[in-house]
């Protein structure tokens, strides 16, 4: 089962309220990144830099950085993502965290309805 929905960037800001920190990240380095991992990334803002992990919490960005297990990221499937990229069809995507929620923008759509990882970080 695929995680993640996407939604217009209206309705998610109606939806999940404003966002409250956005870090852009360049969308050929998403789809990069999406060919070193085989079902889902999963995404967080810490101190202003973009962490991506892929499959089994492996962080993928930025190189050569470690995380906590307790680290809470939000997981989406690659699947959804690739879709939200070739809708929105921009050259950077954004990572924004919101009051409760992380979602992932480019264009006019926002990719939200991600699961937590932890407690839930394996979406089969």
């Amino acid at each position: 089962m695929a995680t993640g929905q996407i939604f217009s960037k209206s309705q998610a800001d109606q939806m999940y309220g404003k966002v409250l920190e956005s870090e852009p990240i360049s969308t050929s380095l998403l789809n990069q990144l999406m060919t070193q991992t085989t079902n889902y990334l999963m995404f967080k803002i810490i101190s202003g830099t973009v962490y991506v992990l892929g499959d089994n919490r492996v962080v993928l960005q930025p190189p050569n950085q470690q995380v906590g297990d307790g680290v809470v990221f939000t997981l989406f499937s690659i699947s959804i993502i690739k879709d939200l990229l070739t809708d929105g069809g921009e050259a950077d995507t954004t990572v924004e965290q919101r009051e409760s929620v992380l979602t992932l923008t480019n264009g006019n759509y926002t990719l939200n309805t991600g699961q937590f990882c932890p407690p839930f970080c394996d979406p089969g």
